[in-house]
């Protein structure tokens, strides 16, 4: 199993497979230490405070195609993506759409008897759970009210984007989130914002 690590040592970034409900392994994800854990300063001058709100951070919501891309099937690694996404760890989110890809691709793989790639994706999968936290944001009833609208609004213009896009859309949309996303045409009917990591890793630097 192979180990992503940042700078400091410490695991730095995982992936899966090769695209949506595809399987695969790679894990480690750099975990940082809480804020609330540093030292604070007691007082801020106002152009610090002014600085500081100039200064919003953009968060984002990584597709299942962006986490797979980084994966050890894949014959050429990505390490510039790996260092951005390990730079911005604390500033990514996974929807329960990825999950439930993820779990697509185990199920494939056990059904095709590809026991082992499943035991390694299963295995990375718990990795992935216990290192994203409560950064893997539900498809809850609010998410749904989204979706609904946002699949309306879809057709209404002579799409039919997928439910799972609609899905990650919609929690997008709920989190105040940009997609990280290298089908950024899948996302253009469902007006949310959306970048590709392969073409521009200084987005939101």
């Amino acid at each position: 199993m192979t180990s992503w690590r940042s700078s400091t040592g410490t695991p730095a970034i995982s992936s899966f497979g090769s695209g949506r409900g595809a399987a695969g392994l790679d894990c480690g994800l750099d975990r940082r230490l809480p804020l609330a854990c540093l030292p604070l300063p007691r007082c801020r001058s106002s152009d610090a405070r002014a600085g500081a709100r100039r200064r919003a951070v953009t968060r984002y919501l990584v597709d299942t195609d962006v986490v797979s891309a980084t994966s050890h099937t894949i014959a050429v690694k990505r390490s510039e993506l790996i260092e951005w996404m390990d730079l911005h760890s604390s500033d990514l989110f996974l929807s329960a759409v990825t999950i439930a890809e993820i779990a697509d691709g185990i199920a494939k793989a056990k059904r095709e008897g590809a026991k082992r790639k499943a035991t390694n994706l299963s295995a990375w999968l718990r990795t992935v759970l216990h290192l994203y936290g409560d950064r893997v944001l539900p498809f809850d009833v609010s998410t749904a009210e989204i979706a609904g609208a946002l699949a309306d609004s879809a057709r209404g213009r002579g799409h039919a984007p997928s439910f799972a896009d609609i899905a990650t859309a919609a929690t997008a949309r709920r989190h105040e989130l940009t997609i990280l996303s290298r089908n950024t045409r899948h996302f253009a009917p469902l007006d949310v914002a959306v970048a590709d990591p392969f073409q521009n890793l200084q987005i939101g630097k």
